[in-house]
This record gives structure tokens, C-alpha cells and sequence, in this order.
């Protein structure tokens, strides 16, 4: 029965769209204490696969909400690739080195973990905090005005009226809140093979490696092993014009096709999708009170773990920012979220295309990945938010590394379990301590070990602000 009472709610910030983005934005709103809502227009979660690979720069943001142990028990690094031709020994290679943590880089190889799993075990860390997605729930209208934000959301019984300080738009590619703003998305579709994803049961293949097979007509095939579930994640090449049947049998069609071991077939298929390139991006990431983050503001070809990964940064990296302007911070601080993020999203877009478009064109080597993919050496240097001078090793505006510190009451800890909060953390690395206000924490480290001699201020985000020399 719809509603003849139109319900009023205010919150300070509206998130739309409940995937990793949103629920990485809706998780730092609930540990600041900021009224947050949540909304999600799926009436039940997504058990997809989706973006499974998370990269450590992105482990690192999970380690500061406090979901680290959850997303590293589960996950696991890559298995290593097996490409399968007909008359031949299966050739083995690994898509990414291997390497040991260090002190500086704790969580240094990319992990999967599918999108589903991830979502659980974020859901679960908002829950923890007081928080919750709603669930069926879609944003039909938004009225930005002068101190506030009128929104219209309909629910399974009606619609009711929401009023925001700020939205923000994580609903994905086809974003209404970017529709609804008025904000353009700028790029192109190329004309490129396109892609099934599918996630299926599958007998008769061992999961000790990611398998890739070629049809006869070029047709690409893989099958790889999804940890936290018995499934295997399929991808499968179509042409730009191809109108794929996503049936069980033609699925299965698809594997005769490509000459796998006939004792290879797909039990059932619990997820399927149809995949095109896009290589797109809006004019702005933010107009007047609403913002849009990830795939809302920059739509990835599915190549290089990039798309998801970047969509949880732009978050972390507006959570603190809206949480100090809603604490009496100047309102310009929330220029800086598109002034950072809009050339990070640009670079890590033009590199996901030309992965895709390597991977069409060339095949098995373009699997390979390296740092560039990692988002470990993404920094906001020259920024309007850094200040200071620092070493060859660390300047303002780049990733704080982690290390051994000293807190105020003596205890040696790691830098990362210092700076995990919703605080500012100022590091004095090799000279004396001093005070801060503002809920900053003051911890002394060596010289040495962290590249610089002074007063190391490090954003909410683990990002270095400002170094001061000591004098």
C-alpha cells in the first residue's frame, strides 16, 4: 500500500548505492559519528563475483577501518595461469610476483576475494559500528538548495522525502545521482571484444590454477578458482556484435568450443553477466552538495583489478573530508576531493584500457602485472592540501609507508595500527615531541627508517600532509 503521509528524515550525509564504495564511505561515517544513510536500490544483497582482485593500497584502507583479518582470511593471492593448447604441454607462468611483506609495505600482493565476500564482511563492520544498508530502496529525485539536499526515495510501501546535508552517488556506471546532477559522462565504448562473466559450478578442472584456453575462431576462455567459495568465476570473449545465449548448455557449448577435456562441464550457473568495454569518466565528481564516487564517476574496462579498488579510495578519501566540514572545517576543503581524485581516476583509467585493449590484441603475456597496478606509488603531491619539503624517499602528498613507532605512553607499535581511526596522526621522526589538538595522535619514530628528519604530518586517509623540519 503507498504512503499518504510523506515521512521526513534528516541525516548529514546520503550514500546511494551499497556496494564497496558506498559501504567503505557509510563504515568511515559511522566510526566519525556522522548521520549517514545508506540505500541500496537491490531488495537483497548481490552474490556475484564482480571485481574480485583487491590490491594492497586498498588492504591498507581495509586495515585502517578494521576489517583487514576478516578480507585476509578469506582471500588469497592469485593462483598461477595455465594456458591450454590443443597437441600441446600446458604452459605455466605466475600473473604476478609473489613478494614478502616488509615493514614499510605489510600487505604487498594483491588478494581475490569476490565482490560478494568483501560486501559481507564490510556490511558486517558497519552493522558492528550502529549501522545498516537499506535495502530497496532507489533515489528517484534530488533538489540540491542552498544549505541542504531534497531527496526522493521510493520504497517497497511508497516513497518518502530524505533531506541531506550531502549525497554521494556510489550507485555505479549507470548512476542516478550522476543523471539526476546533470553531470556528463565523457569517453567512448571501443570497439572490442566484448566479455561473459559468469560465476558456475564446474567438474572435473582442479583449482590449483586459473586456466585459459583459445578456440580455433579466437575465442577466449577462462576458468578461474574464487577463493571463500566452491565456484569458479568464467569469462569467455565475444565479439562486439554477438548477442551471447547465457544458458547452462550454451555455456557448456562454449568449452567444447575451445577443445577443453570433455570431463570438464558446468554443473549449474549461479550468477551471469554480459560485459562491454567502457572507457568513461564525468566532467566533475562533484556539483554544488552531491558527489559521485567510482564507477559512478569513472567507468573501467574490467582489466587490472583497477575499477573497484579505485572506487574504495575515492571514498576513504572523501570520508574525512566531509566528516571535518560537518565538524566546522572550511567548506573549500571539499574542493580537494575532485582535485586529487579526478588525475588519479584518469591515469588508473587510461592504464585498465590499455590493459583490456593488450588483452585483446595480445593474449597471454599481457596478463602479466606489476607496481603500476598495485596503487601503492598514486600520490597527491603538488596538491593544495601538501605542505612542506621532504627526502628523495618521502614528500608530501605521498603514501605514509608503515614502521615502528613509540606511542605517548612508551608502547612500540606498528604506524598503521596507530594511524587506523578516524584521527590525523603526526609522527615526529627524529625530533622531540610536541603537542596537537584536534584529536591528533603524536607518536616519535627513527629518522632512518622513515627517510626524513622532522614533523611528519599524515592525513585521515594515511596520506602525508605537511613535513616540517625541526628547528
Amino acid at each position: 500500500m503507498a504512503r499518504t503521509d510523506f515521512s521526513q528524515t534528516d541525516c548529514d550525509v546520503l550514500i546511494v548505492g551499497a556496494g564497496p564504495a558506498g559501504l567503505t564511505l557509510a563504515i568511515d561515517m559511522a566510526r566519525r559519528g556522522v548521520s549517514a544513510l545508506l540505500i541500496e536500490k537491490r531488495a537483497t544483497p548481490a552474490l556475484a563475483s564482480k571485481g574480485k582482485g583487491i590490491q594492497p593500497r586498498s588492504l591498507e584502507v581495509f586495515h585502517n577501518l578494521g576489517v583487514i583479518d576478516n578480507v585476509m582470511a578469506e582471500g588469497r593471492p592469485y593462483p598461477r595461469l595455465r594456458f591450454h593448447e590443443a597437441g600441446s604441454v600446458p604452459s605455466d607462468f605466475d600473473m604476478m610476483a609473489i613478494k614478502e611483506p616488509t615493514r614499510a609495505v605489510p600487505y604487498p600482493n594483491t588478494i581475490m576475494l569476490p565482490q560478494w565476500a568483501l560486501e559481507n564482511i564490510l556490511r558486517a563492520r558497519l552493522a558492528a559500528l550502529g549501522g545498516r544498508v537499506q535495502f530497496g530502496t532507489s533515489l528517484v529525485w534530488l533538489e540540491p538548495r542552498a544549505d541542504h539536499v531534497r531527496v526522493t526515495v521510493e520504497e517497497a510501501d511508497g516513497t518518502r522525502i530524505v533531506t541531506a546535508k550531502y549525497v554521494v552517488g556510489a550507485d555505479g556506471g549507470h548512476s542516478t545521482v550522476r543523471q539526476l546532477s546533470g553531470i556528463a559522462l565523457i569517453g567512448d565504448s571501443p570497439n572490442l571484444d566484448g566479455m561473459i562473466v559468469a560465476d558456475v559450478m564446474v567438474d572435473g578442472l582442479d583449482r590449483d590454477f586459473w586456466h585459459f584456453w583459445k578456440s580455433q575462431a579466437g575465442r577466449a576462455v577462462g576458468l578461474c578458482p574464487l577463493t571463500a567459495t566452491e565456484h569458479f568465476q568464467l569469462t569467455a570473449s565475444i565479439s562486439p556484435e554477438e548477442q551471447p545465449d547465457l544458458t547452462l548448455h550454451a555455456l557448456n557449448a562454449l568449452l567444447e568450443e575451445a577443445e577443453v577435456d570433455p570431463a570438464v562441464h558446468f554443473q549449474h550457473v549461479d550468477w551471469v553477466s554480459v560485459f562491454r568495454p567502457n572507457i568513461r569518466m564525468a566532467e566533475t565528481f562533484r556539483k554544488d552538495r552531491v558527489f559521485i564516487v567510482g564507477d559512478a564517476a569513472h567507468v573501467h574496462p574490467s582489466a587490472g583489478a583497477q575499477g573497484m579498488n579505485t572506487s574504495v579510495q575515492d571514498a576513504f578519501n572523501l570520508g574525512w573530508k566531509l566528516a571535518a566540514v560537518l565538524g566546522g572545517a572550511e567548506a573549500a576543503l571539499l574542493d580537494t576531493f575532485e582535485e586529487e581524485r579526478f588525475p588519479v581516476a584518469a591515469d588508473v583509467l587510461e592504464r585498465s584500457g590499455k590493459l583490456y585493449r593488450d588483452g585483446v590484441a595480445r593474449g597471454s603475456t599481457s596478463m602479466r602485472r606489476g607496481d603500476d597496478e598495485q596503487q601503492l606509488l598514486l600520490n597527491y603531491r603538488g596538491t593544495s592540501l601538501c605542505a612542506g619539503e621532504g627526502s628523495d624517499t618521502l614528500q608530501p602528498g605521498d603514501r605514509m609507508p608503515d614502521g615502528m613507532v613509540t606511542d605517548g605512553s612508551g608502547m612500540e607499535r606498528r604506524l598503521f595500527d596507530v594511524m587506523s581511526g578516524p584521527h590525523a596522526t603526526l609522527l615526529c621522526a627524529g625530533v622531540p615531541s610536541v603537542t596537537a589538538g584536534n584529536g591528533t595522535r603524536i607518536v616519535l619514530g627513527d629518522a632512518d627508517e622513515f627517510g626524513v628528519t622532522g614533523y611528519i604530518s599524515i592525513r585521515p586517509d594515511m596520506y602525508v600532509g605537511s613535513i616540517s623540519p625541526h628547528s
